[in-house]
């Protein structure tokens, strides 16, 4: 499946520099002992749309399986 160039998420998120700030975002995570810390670019979006749409934990898991632009 392909996303839509056009759309505004995929549009900003192609505007920024994620390999630097996975790098910086990693170091935070320093113990191998734990499991790794999901990517930065997949945290962020989540937190952006949950907080855009007003969504509780719970309705933003459920819209994410639900709809790859939400």
């Amino acid at each position: 499946m392909q996303l839509n160039q056009d759309n505004e998420s995929v549009r900003l998120a192609d505007a920024i520099d994620w390999e630097c700030l996975e790098e910086r975002y990693e170091d935070l995570f320093p113990s191998e002992k734990r499991n790794p810390a999901k990517p930065l670019r997949m945290v962020l979006g989540a937190l952006l749309m949950q907080k855009n749409k007003g969504l509780s934990d719970r309705k933003n898991v459920k819209e994410k399986e639900e709809n790859l632009y939400a």
